[in-house]
């Protein structure tokens, strides 16, 4: 099974496919052959002319024609060296640089690097080289071969996407030809790579959304990658336990992940897991009160309690064997906020401003706001209520109940106007009769 890609997903949330197309054929294109040999000597029907130029490169076709025969009485000129090519008539060569890991999940198993390419391959708009790994397998891997051959079947799958923007990627390429050799020592599912392509040559494709099958198609654009790619990405140190992507990234300070983020070094790096107001010191735990904590300063943190309902979440009430301060008897501590004995949903779902919660058990402070989204209650929920403890509860109308004067219950505990009658007509049960 195919897993959407990281940098798709990101850009589109969708696969997209574009048209495609194999190299040339091997009588086209290559690195031309050296010039012919020398002309014949003069005589009297004139020498015959050079040779034809050289084979083509490893992956072009052959050289030029011969060279006609001298005129007579005059040596036949040499014949031509065979044109240059780059393995398919018109691909393109590239180089690839940068390249990072991009996402991690050794369950799967998968991981996807990426990186940078130069020069652009066709539009403004930047491009992107992708490596997917499908199988935590070290060795050497013929590109253009077996499952490889597809990226409905590949296990090591090479891609290229061009002409990314907001809400598209132009092309795609796959793998045509190459070869992926991967080291024993950093394999593709330890969070770093240390791998070798070299030869590897990737044509224009489309690729199916729903079987994720690969289509080369006709008079389509190839791509050589120059080489040989060297990877090597070390992993995370024993004890990381944030996303492997994190590590050393050169993104953010990535703190209490275990043991000490790199990118720490740098103090212009914005840090991550740490509460407004605090640092991260060795080793990658967050240090400080936060800004945001409105209870004693010596609390925070003492080890001693959780102490909740003060503004910031005190990291004592990670331990669920401390006394808690701050709520009513039976209630645990969320995201720095009392939670009801009776709730059933996720912790950072309880007042937190994300939505009304609706379902949970009790009733959530976010659905006090009648302007949030209300999520639990199924099907439909723009126009579904949540009351009383937290209940879902689907609104009638007049017009649903037939009722087209006075005063009604919704059935969610609001009510309704219907209308007024007109001329002489009384409402009666709701509903405009004549006298």
């Amino acid at each position: 099974m195919r897993i959407p890609s990281l940098l798709i997903a990101t850009t589109l949330g969708l696969l997209v496919g574009v048209v495609a197309s194999g190299c040339g054929s091997d009588d086209s294109g290559g690195n031309g052959g050296s010039a012919g040999s020398t002309a014949g000597s003069g005589g009297a029907t004139g020498g015959t002319g050079g040779a034809t130029g050289g084979t083509g490169g490893e992956t072009g076709g052959t050289g030029g024609s011969a060279g006609t025969a001298g005129s007579a009485g005059t040596a036949g000129s040499a014949g031509t060296a065979g044109s240059a090519g780059a393995g398919g008539g018109n691909c393109m060569m590239v180089d690839v640089s940068n390249v990072t890991l991009g996402s991690l999940y050794p369950d799967e198993p998968y991981s996807d690097f990426s990186g940078d390419v130069t020069p652009n391959v066709d539009e403004a708009d930047p491009d992107a080289f992708q490596l997917e790994l499908y199988e935590d397998a070290t060795g050497s891997f013929a590109l253009d071969a077996g499952d490889n051959a597809n990226y409905a079947t590949c296990m090591q799958c090479a891609r290229l996407f061009a002409d990314i923007t907001d809400t598209e990627i132009g092309k795609q390429f796959f793998q045509s030809a190459g070869t992926f050799d991967i080291d024993a020592s950093v394999g593709p599912m330890s969070g770093g790579l240390k791998a070798t392509l070299t030869d590897v040559t990737l044509v224009e494709v489309t690729v199916d959304p729903d079987t994720f099958e690969s289509t080369p198609v006709a008079n389509g654009e190839c791509i050589i990658v120059n080489g040989p790619l060297q990877i090597d990405i070390a992993p995370p140190p024993d004890g990381w336990t944030c996303d492997a992507s994190y590590f050393a990234d050169g993104q953010y300070c990535d703190c209490e992940c275990g043991v000490w983020d790199t990118d720490c070094d740098d103090a212009t790096l914005e840090i991550s897991g740490c509460q407004a107001g605090q640092t991260c010191i060795d080793p990658g735990v967050c240090d400080g009160v936060p800004t945001d904590w409105t209870c004693d300063a010596a609390a925070f943190n003492d080890g001693a309690t959780c102490n909740c309902e003060c503004g910031a979440f005190d990291l004592d009430c990670a331990d669920d064997t401390l006394p808690i301060d701050g709520c009513a008897t039976g209630d645990t501590c969320g995201s720095g906020v009392c939670l009801p004995a009776a709730w059933t949903c996720g912790a950072s779902f309880y007042g937190t401003v994300d939505g009304c919660d609706c379902d949970c058990g009790t009733w959530d402070p976010d659905c006090d706001d009648t302007s949030q989204d209300v999520y639990g209650c199924g099907v439909a929920e723009t126009i579904q209520q949540c009351i009383d403890d937290g209940v879902c509860c689907v609104p009638t109308t007049c017009a649903d109940e037939g009722k087209n004067c006075g005063t009604l219950d919704d059935g969610c505990g609001t009510d309704l106007d219907c209308g007024t009658c007109t001329g002489t007509d009384v409402c009666t049960d709701n509903v405009c009769t004549a006298p």
